[in-house]
């Protein structure tokens, strides 16, 4: 853990703050946590891109979305669990654990996943990896909102973020390839619009997100301050929301609403997927343990 003085932040006396750090590059071992952020990014991607791409029956991206699961998910995490024989008591217990029910959403879906490209016909099966997909995009959001020591995190509002984040990547990847391999049907435009909907759904939920922090208490009123006027602030403000939100909406809307040239759609879909990353990035470094703060050290404004 990795105790942060906030007088700098709230101008306030010498109190401090204990971040978490066993998710975060700062703490003991910043190559294994390096491995987990990979995999909560592709474990976003990944399975969006498949779901987008399967919903308009684009069988590069479905295949895409399962080599991201593959390789930018299940073997970092698994990486990142280290030794099987100390962790398999986390992953068979399904009842009790989400790393568990992760563990049985990744492994559906690549199982599902990899049977849809060599039988793309078979609609059970697309149905199946698809269904897969969605738990697999939504299950970080629920291993973060149980955990209840750290209010910032403790909220279900990142439930239905991490999903739209997802498919919203998912459909930027895919209008990319679209673009990018020359295979541009006259749908681009309408799928930008639906990309920039995606995007302004994901603004709305960061704000959501943001303002339950601040009604948590004391504690996720820092995580929050961490965020916006912290040392992660350029990165959050700047990157995760101007880079990552505000930019690729209003390339988005050029292409969709006003017709504009649709390659400005790729460095949308990249300024989207950079922002995603920094998000995830900034919100595990936000993330505060429960204090015994007194609630009038901490401004309510």
């Amino acid at each position: 853990m990795k105790p942060v003085r906030i007088d700098s932040l709230l101008q306030l006396p010498a109190d401090g703050v204990t971040v978490q750090s066993e998710w975060t590059t700062h703490g003991t071992n910043p190559v294994r946590a390096m491995l987990l952020e990979l995999a909560f990014f592709a474990g976003t991607v990944g399975p969006g891109l498949y779901m987008f791409s399967a919903a308009i029956k684009y069988n590069p991206g479905m295949l895409l979305g399962l080599l991201v699961v593959v390789f930018g998910y299940a073997i970092p995490h698994a990486a990142y669990l280290g030794r099987m024989e100390r962790s398999w008591r986390a992953i068979l217990r399904p009842g009790a654990s989400w790393i568990s029910r992760g563990f049985i959403f990744a492994n559906a879906f690549i199982l599902f996943a990899a049977l849809s490209v060599v039988l793309p016909d078979s609609s059970f099966i697309v149905i199946a990896a698809s269904i897969s997909a969605f738990l697999l995009a939504m299950y970080p959001g629920f291993l973060f909102a149980v955990l209840k020591a750290i209010p910032f995190w403790h909220s279900f509002v990142l439930v239905p973020l991490f999903l739209i984040q997802a498919i919203g990547g998912g459909g930027a990847v895919t209008i990319s390839m679209f673009i990018v391999t020359g295979n541009n049907p006259p749908s681009i435009p309408g799928l930008a619009v639906i990309a920039s909907l995606f995007v302004a759904i994901i603004a709305g939920l960061i704000g959501l997100q943001l303002m339950m922090g601040i009604k948590s208490g004391p504690t996720g009123r820092i995580s929050v301050m961490i965020l916006t006027k912290g040392p992660y602030c350029r990165l959050f403000v700047i990157g995760a929301i101007g880079v990552g939100l505000i930019a690729p909406m209003v390339l988005f809307d050029a292409v969709g609403l006003l017709g504009a040239p649709i390659a400005l759609a790729v460095p949308a879909g990249l300024m989207q997927l950079t922002g995603i990353l920094l998000f995830k990035y900034c919100i595990l470094n936000a993330g505060a343990y429960r204090q015994l703060f007194t609630e009038a050290l901490i401004p309510n404004d």
